[in-house]
């Protein structure tokens, strides 16, 4: 297990985060979700984001890719309604 604390990436950029306020979870490197080809980077990184900051369990796999992708569109095109762009 890797012990991460995700926030202090952002940190040099973000002079209004105190990294006390966050609390450590651990990573299984081990047993962390993996992709089968070289174009799903994107997904399995938004997926795996939710799961963190809803705190459900890390699960996602090939299988479920289509599923997050329809998701993710749908949930893109309801933030674009909501953006007012000049």
């Amino acid at each position: 297990m890797l012990r991460k604390n995700i926030f202090l990436l952002f940190l040099p950029r973000r002079s209004d985060i105190n990294a006390s306020e966050f609390e450590l979870f651990d990573v299984d490197t081990e047993n962390d979700p993996k992709q089968n080809n070289s174009c799903d980077c994107g997904v399995y990184t938004l997926v795996t984001s939710a799961q963190v900051a809803l705190g459900e369990p890390v699960a996602v796999g090939p299988h479920d890719i289509n599923n997050a992708r329809d998701q993710i569109e749908l949930a893109l095109e309801n933030f674009a309604q909501h953006l007012e762009l000049d």
